[in-house]
């Protein structure tokens, strides 16, 4: 992920211009694993969960 912030400050005025992911690379926002395990199951199963950013 690349991202880019581009300011000019002229006395108490400032202008900034921010470019978040300007290569459109796939990131996550946030990420988890949760186990569980149903009655019928013998073992308890892992899965990954994630929000795409």
């Amino acid at each position: 992920m690349c991202d880019a912030l581009l300011g000019h400050r002229q006395g108490p005025f400032e202008l900034a211009l921010d470019g978040r992911n300007i290569l459109n690379a796939p990131w996550r926002e946030v990420q988890f694993a949760t186990e569980s395990q149903l009655q019928s199951e013998s073992a308890p199963v892992e899965e990954i969960h994630f929000a795409p950013g």
